[in-house]
């Protein structure tokens, strides 16, 4: 859960300040660029991951990195920023 945390928090601060169509393009690469890092580096250290190179673990990627760039954006803009006051 940690690690979804601050890959959460590097893929927010890649799409902020951008719109939500260019938020789901980066989150598909950042998906795309984690799940091929899991899946080459991660396979060195534990043998068992190489059994698990499918099709679920990257579409699974594509859809996290996707549905987390599109709601920051969307969300960046919503928010209510406090009045500032002199």
């Amino acid at each position: 859960m940690t690690i979804h945390l601050m890959l959460c928090i590097v893929l927010a601060l890649l799409a902020n300040g951008r719109d939500t169509g260019a938020g789901i393009l980066i989150g598909v690469i950042f998906g795309l660029v984690t799940c091929f890092v899991n899946f080459d580096d991660m396979t060195a250290v534990f043998s068992w991951i190489a059994k698990a190179r499918n099709c679920v673990p990257i579409a699974s990627n594509v859809m996290f990195g996707a549905v987390r760039g599109a709601v920051h954006p969307s969300r960046a803009r919503d928010s209510v920023h406090p009045a500032h006051v002199d």
